[in-house]
């Protein structure tokens, strides 16, 4: 738990005293200490602005190399001073300080020794919840806080897709109108009429440069179905939806999976070199009514965004793996082969959606502190730790890339079971619902769908028939097995701040000057519906999510 980050700060490891960023303005300019950071080049009050293509939205936090850099604080509450990092969040009310609790024990065990600072000192039996009259001093002194994602604006890109209630029963094809996908050739070219199903289990090639084979047909290196290929049992291909309606953002998923499939911590040290290993995260947007990108914004909407391996079919990692340690098999699985991967890297560095997880030390053999000893440096694997790894998962060693795996262990296991139960039959497929992932199995709001989408009756296939379905870059031609269901809003029209269109959705449009007009995308409706295997999409490269640092080596720190 004090290495899942928080939903809103992504802060990890760590608490911060919580402060607006109008107050952070004015203490910044009253006291004369840095808390924002400085211009840079692709910022309109630089020089290089004129010859940028776009501005670059100031950021929350100064970070260095990937680690936030926060101003550490002196906080008086009734005449008791606490002395704690600063952490700037969008949207919490003006001159309103938030201090969370429970960390800053002094009296623990190794995991919660020295992590955080304590606020209980401030709190009183008159204050519990509230008090008033507090006052901040900033200093000169600076703290590194495990922040897991560095930016977070959407920079005006169709990421997270979300519109109200009202306009999507206008327009129920949104999702098709925004995004490079809008103006793209369809990614399945003369096929792009068929079927999600037919789809999943035939691969067409499509704008692809080169061609996959069938996962309806037996592959011709295996002679034992030559004259029998009618009996060849086609493989359920695996894909699934989130429902961005109803995640929370809560991480349970995350940190349902970290437990399933035996992701290792790595501690704060290795957070800060954005070495992290969760398979799957929780990307938090802001977006704000009035986009300027030369302010922090006080007013914001939240976007929650759940991302892990999407399970490619025309998958970037495989195409570059040297020793074809990222394969594909026949049920649409992105697979990982520990004991052939080398730890090029090449893979996470051509994944655009930066979801796979390097082992750069030993996480899981060696003594706490003795990492960087490698092979030479103590073990320690106390037979109770053992025990706590899940049996049917591979615990993962030194230089071996990992990632989201949609629970294969679960799918054969079911395989398995379905298997004993059909006996002499032929009916092995597997039923849906037998199977639950563990991030779809820990999702308090049924976010997660998964299963067969070669099934067309099937819970998923359902999900992705829907017109909010659409998948993160799809102009890629990636073809990814996991999709999203668009966001809707319901504002309600007698309140004083209601808005016709989410900030999120009004920033893309004021950005790139379309996208919510009534008849744009008229003429690619086509291209938006076959973009990909399952629907049309839009998100960006890796620093869109705002993890520019990590997932990279900072061990020059």
């Amino acid at each position: 738990m004090m290495e899942c980050p928080d939903p809103i700060t992504k802060l990890t490891w760590d608490n911060a005293i919580q402060i607006s960023p109008t107050l952070a303005k004015e203490l910044e300019s009253a006291q004369g200490i840095q808390i924002f950071p400085a211009k840079k080049p692709m910022n309109k009050d630089s020089a290089f602005f004129e010859g940028a293509k776009g501005t670059l939205q100031t950021n929350k936090a100064n970070f260095r190399r990937g680690k936030e850099e926060a101003v550490v604080v002196e906080l008086t509450v009734n005449g008791v001073t606490i002395e704690a990092p600063i952490h700037v969040v969008p949207g919490l009310a003006n001159y309103t300080v938030v201090l969370p609790l429970g960390l800053g024990r002094k009296v623990v065990g190794r995991v919660g020794q020295g992590v955080g600072f304590d606020a209980y000192a401030v709190r009183t039996s008159s204050s519990l919840g509230c008090a008033l009259g507090a006052s901040i001093k900033l200093t000169e002194k600076t703290f590194h806080l495990a922040n897991t994602q560095e930016h977070w604006s959407m920079e005006g890109r169709a990421l997270v897709r979300e519109n109200t209630a009202a306009a999507y029963t206008k327009t129920p094809d949104f999702v098709n109108k925004i995004g490079v996908e809008s103006h793209a050739p369809s990614n399945y070219a003369k096929d792009d009429g068929k079927s999600l199903q037919e789809k999943s289990v035939n691969q067409y090639r499509g704008n692809s440069a080169y061609e996959h084979p069938a996962f309806s047909k037996p592959l011709p290196n295996v002679k034992v179905w030559e004259g029998n290929e009618d009996k060849f049992p086609v493989p359920q291909q695996w894909g699934m939806a989130i429902d961005l309606n109803s995640c929370t953002g809560c991480t349970a998923c995350v940190v349902a999976c970290q437990s399933e499939n035996n992701v290792p911590i790595v501690g704060k040290d290795q957070v800060l070199r954005g070495r992290e290993m969760h398979w799957m995260r929780i990307d938090r947007y802001f977006s704000a009514e009035k986009y300027d990108q030369t302010e922090v914004p006080d007013d914001v909407q939240v976007s929650f965004m759940g991302m892990m391996c999407q399970h490619c079919e025309n998958a970037p990692c495989e195409q570059v793996c040297p020793v074809n340690a990222t394969v594909h098999d026949s049920q649409g699985l992105n697979t990982m082969a520990y004991n052939r991967c080398v730890g090029t890297r090449y893979c996470a560095n051509n994944c655009p959606y930066k979801v796979r997880r390097f082992n750069f030390l030993d996480w899981n053999k060696r003594q706490i502190g003795e990492f960087y000893k490698g092979p030479l440096g103590p073990v320690d694997e106390p037979e109770l730790e053992k025990m706590n790894a899940n049996p049917n998962v591979t615990v993962r060693m030194r230089g071996v890339m990992e990632k989201c795996t949609f629970c294969t262990q679960r799918i054969e296991s079911a395989k398995i079971e379905q298997k004993r139960l059909a006996g002499a039959s032929d009916d092995i497929r597997i039923p849906d619902g037998n199977i639950k992932v563990a991030c779809q199995q820990a999702c308090p709001t049924d976010a997660i769908t998964f299963g067969d989408i070669s099934d067309a009756d099937s819970e998923v296939s359902q999900m992705k028939a829907s017109e909010r379905n659409y998948s993160v870059l799809g102009y890629l031609n990636a073809r990814p097995r996991t999709t999203y269901l668009a966001r809707l809003r319901n504002p309600n029209p007698e309140m004083p701040d209601a808005y016709e269109k989410p900030y999120a959705y009004a920033q893309y449009d004021e950005r790139y000057g379309h996208g919510s007009h009534g008849d744009h995308g008229a003429g690619h409706d086509d291209h938006g519906a076959g973009h990909d295997s399952h629907a049309v999409p839009a998100h960006d490269d890796h620093s869109a999510h705002g993890h520019d640092d990590h997932g990279h080596d900072h061990s020059s720190h």
